[in-house]
């Protein structure tokens, strides 16, 4: 139910960025990261100039402690620092918050998502679905949902003054989309 209901919101959601044509392949799982980071340093730069979060610092929070929003978010800390924007470490009562939230699905494979790719979320909430699991006898079944997986984050902009939110926006950052994970063998 969660997986169809996420499915349902991608595809109602507004493309935010250009999607690369899809028999580009990327060299590595981190060059959708990497591109992520990208379009999402350029987001947060043109969210910073509308009225809602202007003049906030920049405040980046993995959900967890674990895979890979961690380093995206220290990555995004980075090129944010860089590129000039005011950055805290957390927020101390007014702040733009930028929460990253790793998600992995099993997507239909006519829905053409590609690395790097930021959607908009046209309704309130999207359930996140993560994990996959595997078993020694359904290597051929995981082989298969490889093509098929999609993995990004969720990503939410809140306008925080102390513990209120005076504004939020939700949107979806692919890092990954299709056959990456299949082994080097079949390709």
């Amino acid at each position: 139910m969660g997986k169809r209901l996420l499915l349902a919101t991608l595809l109602i959601a507004g493309c935010a960025t250009k999607q690369e044509p899809a028999s580009e392949a990327l060299a590595t799982p981190m060059e959708g990261v990497r591109k992520v980071i990208e379009n999402l340093a350029k987001e947060i730069e043109y969210r910073r100039s509308t009225d809602a979060f202007r003049g906030r610092p920049v405040v980046v929070q993995p959900s967890s402690g674990a895979g890979t929003e961690t380093i995206a978010a220290e990555l995004l800390r980075t090129r944010l620092v860089d590129d000039g924007a005011p950055v805290d470490r957390a927020c101390v009562g007014r702040c733009m918050e930028v929460l990253l939230q790793e998600f992995v699905i099993d997507a239909p494979s006519k829905l053409t998502l590609s690395p790097g790719q930021i959607l908009t979320v046209a309704s309130g909430s999207v359930p996140v679905v993560g994990g996959f699991f595997r078993s020694i006898g359904e290597r051929e079944t995981e082989k298969q949902r490889a093509r098929n997986r999609t993995n990004g984050y969720m990503v939410t902009f809140s306008a925080r003054d102390d513990n209120r939110y005076a504004a939020r926006v939700n949107l979806v950052a692919i890092t990954r989309s299709g056959d990456l994970a299949v082994d080097e063998e079949e390709r």
